[in-house]
């Protein structure tokens, strides 16, 4: 290696070692108070959707579901504890929408601890 390969290498490890530390911070930022919501495929939404809202201030889960919410409640989920959880989300949350995006399946699955239950 030249010197001018040395010092352009020397150069770029300070540029390198910022945009590390800024994205780490991001990272701690959004898993800190961020978080979501993942609704699976049922009659009202026949796709699916998962949102990213701010969850600042809350106790909820970095990922949730309506289903997750039921389980950890009560142990078992039922059309009427599915629908409370999900209006109980839309009632805290809805002006804290950050994005609505599509269905994971992963994310559902994480929020159910790998339980799935019929649409």
């Amino acid at each position: 290696m030249s010197d001018e390969q040395v010092q352009v290498a020397t150069n770029r490890k300070p540029l390198l070692i910022g945009i590390f530390i800024v994205l780490a911070f991001i990272f701690i930022i959004g898993w800190g108070i961020t978080g979501f919501f993942v609704v699976q495929p049922i009659g009202s939404l026949p796709d699916g959707v998962t949102i990213w809202y701010v969850r600042a201030g809350s106790n909820m889960p970095f990922i949730s579901s309506p289903d997750g919410l039921s389980l950890k409640a009560s142990g078992s989920v039922s059309l009427m504890s599915r629908g409370i959880a999900l209006s109980q989300f839309a009632g805290n949350f809805e002006d804290k929408i950050i994005a609505r995006l599509g269905y994971s399946s992963w994310m559902y699955s994480v929020s159910t601890n790998g339980a799935s239950f019929d649409q």
